[in-house]
């Protein structure tokens, strides 16, 4: 913290988005605005390169 906790502060907290489509359709019913893309492979697949033929 970059300030002491002192008796009687007070803070907010915020749910945080662990960005997966379905969390945000089902706990947030919101995935109508979900700005991921859940469909794209990752990096791994999309680094492959295909076998060499001889």
């Amino acid at each position: 913290m970059p300030k002491t906790i002192q008796i009687g502060d007070t803070y907010e907290a915020y749910p945080g988005c662990d960005k997966k489509v379905s969390t945000c359709e089902d706990k947030y019913d919101n995935v109508i605005n979900f700005r991921g893309e859940p469909f794209v492979p990752p990096e791994s697949v999309i680094n492959q390169s295909p076998d060499a033929e001889d």
